[in-house]
């Protein structure tokens, strides 16, 4: 019973980066600045690990260098909390899927492979590669559905770091009923 507690309790903080007071109804706010801050320090220096299973990952750490995400002072003004939950959840999506690929990539090489020069185009650029191996690993419904997930996480990345949509209102907000 206490492992099945920390595999939930694992999933809504670091997944979802909800507080399980929130949950429990003892507070009104889903999010706390230290709930949310070490799971993003988190995230960010995994992607400037060397690690091989997070080489896909890594195509998301232009926000390691990003002059506002980067900066925690900065990224506590700029971007809500619900936001920034929003970012840890496309993050780990991006995370896990990274997990998946590496699988993959043995049959996969990165090199030779021409970068864009805008940084925000990275992870389309891979598309090619990894696409057709998952459509032969799991079927093109399920590969389709893996890709779609990770290219709109990666977009909403772009979109919240670049400012083309609001930091301070959510995509998924937890806390608006669903009519």
């Amino acid at each position: 019973m206490k492992r099945d507690y920390r595999i939930l309790h694992w999933l809504l903080w670091n997944l979802f980066s909800v507080s399980l007071d929130w949950l429990a109804g003892r507070s009104y706010s889903p999010y706390r600045e230290e709930i949310v801050a070490p799971i993003e320090a988190h995230l960010l220096a995994e992607m400037e690990k060397e690690d091989d299973w997070l080489s896909y990952y890594r195509l998301s750490s232009w926000m390691t260098r990003d002059d506002i995400y980067a900066n925690l002072e900065k990224r506590t003004q700029s971007f809500s909390l619900s936001v920034r939950a929003n970012m840890i959840f496309a993050l780990q999506i991006l995370r896990h899927a990274s997990i998946f690929f590496h699988s993959l990539q043995s049959q996969a090489s990165f090199e030779g492979i021409q970068l864009p020069s805008e940084v925000f185009s990275y992870y389309p650029a891979f598309h090619h590669i990894f696409y057709p191996r998952t459509i032969s690993h799991e079927g093109k419904r399920k590969a389709n559905i893996r890709w779609n997930h990770c290219s709109a996480c990666y977009d909403l990345l772009v979109e919240y770091i670049k400012g083309s949509i609001n930091r301070n209102e959510p995509v998924f907000d937890i806390c608006k009923s669903v009519k």
